[in-house]
């Protein structure tokens, strides 16, 4: 009992000497609040200069947010960043793809990693302590928000040829061909002469009855697996059990198409 009277009246005595403590503690946790609200708040902003920006989007003009969001002495910035290496794949890196082909076939750079756009939104901020100003100021530093703008859509895919003009593909079920690669230079003239030859040769009118008889493709589709070409397109022009094929077929057809030829010409 007569412990307990002599620690009477310590307890203020410890409040007093800790309460500094306390209010240091205190004013550094207000501090660290307040710098990570402007930290995420930087964020939001280089995250919307590099969105505002991408493609089809067009505003690079746009005015700032307002001060009272993001104070005019700090940064908000949209720059050109270094290309993202991944893009770069080995798996794709084939001269159907990249190039140089033989025969004059040229590869238009439509595909390389170097036109995807790279770009990064930016934001940086410097602002004093609400509390503790001996402290200093706090920087935030670059805050960083890259970003891929090309991402090989249609509307995108374009480039210019050798006379200037912008090759691109205007719709989304357009022949890549055409645009991927530039075909070579041939004479026209040849074409027209083999169709000429074609049309003047003596024999043709005896061949015009082959003009009605060809093979047709039921499948609609291309297919690589020989077991279903087989299944849907050879098995049907062979012969099988209990039935004949077209190719069995074929002599017939000729006869009764040259048949009713020849009888239209003779006006039977």
């Amino acid at each position: 009992m007569n412990h307990s009277r002599r620690r009477r009246g310590l307890a203020p005595l410890e409040f007093v000497l800790w309460l500094p403590v306390f209010l240091f503690v205190t004013a550094l946790m207000v501090n660290l609040g307040t710098m990570t609200a402007w930290r995420i708040r930087g964020e939001i902003v280089a995250r919307d200069a590099a969105w505002r920006v991408r493609w089809p989007r067009t505003g690079r003009d746009e005015p700032r947010p307002e001060t009272k969001v993001w104070p005019a002495n700090a940064k908000m910035d949209v720059a050109g960043d270094v290309e993202i290496a991944r893009l770069d794949d080995q798996a794709i890196d084939l001269p159907v793809v990249r190039g140089p082909l033989p025969n004059g076939f040229i590869v238009r750079p439509l595909l390389n990693p170097d036109r995807a756009g790279a770009y990064r939104g930016s934001a940086e901020i410097t602002r004093g302590y609400p509390l503790l100003s001996k402290l200093g100021e706090f920087n935030s530093g670059e805050i960083r928000h890259p970003m891929l703008d090309g991402q090989w859509q249609t509307s995108q895919m374009n480039v210019e040829n050798d006379a200037g003009d912008r090759v691109g593909l205007p719709r989304n079920i357009y022949r890549r061909t055409k645009v991927l690669y530039e075909l070579p230079k041939t004479d026209g003239s040849l074409f027209v002469k083999s169709v000429r030859d074609l049309l003047s040769m003596p024999e043709r009118e005896a061949l015009e009855v082959l003009n009605g008889f060809h093979p047709r493709i039921n499948a609609g589709r291309c297919e690589l697996d020989e077991e279903v070409v087989e299944r849907l397109e050879v098995n049907r022009l062979i012969d099988t059990p209990g039935r004949r094929g077209l190719i069995s077929q074929l002599p017939r057809r000729l006869e009764q198409i040259f048949q009713q030829r020849e009888a239209a010409a003779l006006g039977m």
